[in-house]
């Protein structure tokens, strides 16, 4: 089974600016696509008092997890609340989106994938390029480089 992760889609990481707007759409598509096909969402919120945008929470009407984390990376907060709900042992693959790319939704799912490994946990980790945005979105920036040289992912990240 897999699940979809859409990490900090909170209006008050709004800096984004235009790409914010525009992967709010994605990540909705996103979490239509992934529900049609009975696989789960995994909401990851920083800090509880940031609210997940409307879009995204209006979305989502099938079997869910939210995680609540209280730094940038997320992912042993992440793999707890997967193992304590038993989604741990009924997912195979991860699909991140979200914001920062570069900050956010890599350091999560690469410290995710590092739990994974050090527990020879065979899940893939993903992030999918088609729903994701960053403030360093350009082509100049080191940041994006990080995101599209990252040796964590199974899949490069491509500007939206």
């Amino acid at each position: 089974m897999k699940a979809l992760v859409v990490v900090d889609m909170q209006d008050f990481f709004d800096p984004c600016g235009k790409n914010y707007r525009k992967v709010k759409e994605k990540v909705v598509k996103k979490i239509d696509q992934f529900q049609r096909y009975g696989n789960k969402i995994i909401v990851v919120q920083f800090m509880k008092q940031h609210k997940i945008c409307k879009e995204v929470t209006e979305a989502i009407k099938g079997d869910h997890l939210y995680v609540e984390k209280y730094n940038q990376g997320g992912g042993d907060t992440l793999y707890e609340s997967l193992k304590d709900s038993g989604f741990l042992n009924t997912i195979d693959s991860y699909h991140f989106c979200g914001v920062h790319t570069c900050w956010c939704v890599h350091d999560t799912a690469k410290g995710l994938m590092e739990i994974f490994r050090e527990k020879n946990i065979n899940s893939k980790v993903r992030v999918l390029a088609n729903a994701c945005a960053c403030h360093h979105d350009s082509a100049d920036n080191p940041y994006q480089t990080l995101c599209l040289n990252s040796q964590y992912f199974c899949v490069p990240y491509i500007k939206p």
